[in-house]
């Protein structure tokens, strides 16, 4: 008798949980929410993300390569990843990276489990799937790597509700054993009608609830990299002009969004340079016409001060009328001012000199090229004013660098002041200058402006000690097309020419054929 009890307390117990498991089950579908249904057209925005992959050397860990979407996951940039080893990102040690190897394989799984650490220093579990290939004779692993944190929280919730439910139905069971059986089969009856109902129930939705579920977890990935970017994002409706903008895209300007009253395509239009607004509306109509497959385009924008702000536009045509017209594009809105700062510091760099500030022998070659080919056409004349500074290598050698780099820059700011505008004055090397004139319709400027840099240079040049020191210039000046048809020829000459004068201690010489035979002479 006890143990038929005890097997019909068990059995009691049984069929509580599953009421109360199914009672809960049935609470939750209930309170669902539906999905957004706008959310596939964000899925065509950014359909060209791509996965995160990486090519790693399997003996020491060294990262190959990487691509653009391992750089934006992780937070450094493609050459960074490049020069890191895998071990710099995965935190586990070499025991758990061992243990999780031997858990795949006893679970057949094809991925591994590791934790993957940011450049901001947060932690992403990560599922990795590696396929090892030979390139080159040498063994590689091509790993691509997917972000399950999101995944791996869910399911621990999951768990922790579960052991929270089993907890709620072991109380409710131990108050059922002081019940009577009539109460049992009472109670079992209505959880067999219940569990039917929840089987009906969940067939029936079981669809529904996974695409929802897909959707749910594509919103967040693309708002987590909208977020990481930092980027701002716009949809414009083609026909109407309306166009919406989230915070970001009013921030890089300098504004709040509650400050953009009236958001049509013309709040973007207002706030173009006028160059990159003809540049824009080409790439926009091409990608129209369907001759582009997207559109992407480096604008400037007014800042809220006053100043451009250089933005990099990207979009696409994500709906079309039947008949082809766009009505409906979208895309993002990327501040690379820091960049193109950066890329005019090198452009300047690349061409004028770091000391004086002038042109160097580039940017001077390039301009010669230019008025040379000017002038070809206009017949006019070019001039080539070589100078070498006398007396500048004692100072140097005595007072010591630093001075005669004060020296340097006083006289280029001299030559400065004694050329026209549109001339050029360069730093050639060391202490020679070059100067170019061009726009001359006759040799007569040359002589007055060869005796004002003369003059100019004679000056005594103040150092920052207080002290003064003084050197003179040698000048030779070869003109184009009488001395030559080409930039070295007319280098040359003027070089010969300065040569002479120095050794005839003369202030200028302007080249002819008996200077090159002289200077050839002297050498």
């Amino acid at each position: 008798m006890i143990k038929l009890f005890r097997q019909r307390e068990t059995l009691a117990t049984w069929i509580l949980r599953t009421l109360l498991a199914g009672l809960l089950l049935l609470v939750e579908i209930a309170n669902a929410e539906p999905s957004n249904a706008a959310l596939p057209s964000i899925q065509k925005v950014f359909d060209q993300h791509s996965a995160i992959m990486l090519l790693i050397d399997p003996a020491s860990g060294q990262i190959i390569d990487a691509n653009p979407a391992a750089s934006r996951f992780y937070g450094y940039s493609q050459q960074q990843l490049q020069t890191m080893k895998i071990q710099q990102i995965n935190t586990l040690t070499q025991e758990e990276v061992a243990a999780e190897r031997a858990h795949a394989t006893e679970q057949q799984r094809n991925f591994f489990v590791f934790r993957h650490q940011l450049s901001n220093g947060e932690v992403r579990t990560v599922e990795v799937s590696s396929v090892p290939f030979v390139f080159d004779d040498k063994p590689l692993l091509f790993s691509i790597v997917n972000d399950v944190s999101e995944l791996r929280e869910t399911q621990a919730a999951l768990w922790h509700y579960q052991t929270q439910l089993e907890g709620m139905v072991d109380r409710q069971t131990e108050a059922l054993r002081e019940g009577d059986e009539r109460l049992i089969t009472l109670l079992l009856a209505g959880s067999l009608v219940l569990l039917f109902t929840v089987l009906v129930l969940l067939r029936l939705l079981i669809k529904r609830r996974q695409a929802e579920a897909a959707l749910t977890l594509e919103q967040k990935r693309l708002e987590e990299i909208i977020r990481g970017t930092n980027v701002g994002t716009w949809e414009w409706q083609v026909e109407s002009g309306d166009i919406a903008l989230n915070e970001r895209w009013a921030n890089v300007v300098g504004y709040e969004l509650h400050e953009l009253k009236t958001l049509t395509i013309q709040t973007r239009l207002d706030l173009i340079h006028p160059d990159d607004r003809i540049k824009s509306d080409m790439l926009i109509g091409q990608l129209f016409r369907h001759e582009l497959h997207h559109y992407e385009c480096e604008i400037r924008l007014k800042h809220k001060e006053g100043h451009w702000v250089w933005v990099m536009e990207r979009g696409n045509v994500v709906e079309w009328s039947d008949s082809g017209k766009p009505l409906r594009m979208s895309g993002t809105h990327q501040d690379i001012s820091r960049r193109k700062a950066a890329d005019a510091q090198i452009q300047y760099q690349a061409k004028y000199d770091a000391l004086t500030g002038l042109p160097n022998r580039v940017l001077f070659l390039e301009r010669c090229e230019a008025a040379i080919s000017a002038a070809s056409r206009t017949n006019d004349h070019v001039a080539l004013l070589f100078i070498d500074l006398n007396k500048f290598k004692p100072i140097n050698d005595t007072l010591g660098h630093e001075a005669g780099d004060q020296v340097l820059q006083e006289i280029a700011a001299r030559l400065g002041k004694v050329v026209r505008e549109g001339d050029t004055v360069a730093r050639f090397g060391g202490d020679e200058f070059v100067i170019l004139l061009t726009g001359l319709h006759s040799p007569e400027p040359i002589s007055r402006i060869a005796h004002q840099i003369i003059e100019h240079v004679d000056e005594p040049c103040p150092l920052s000690d207080g002290d003064t020191v003084s050197v003179s210039a040698s000048v030779g000046v070869a003109l184009y097309p009488d001395d030559g048809p080409s930039i070295d020829a007319l280098l040359r000459n003027a070089d010969f020419a300065m040569y002479a004068a120095k050794r005839g201690d003369q202030g200028f010489v302007v080249y002819a054929s008996e200077v090159s035979e002289y200077a050839c002479q002297l050498q």
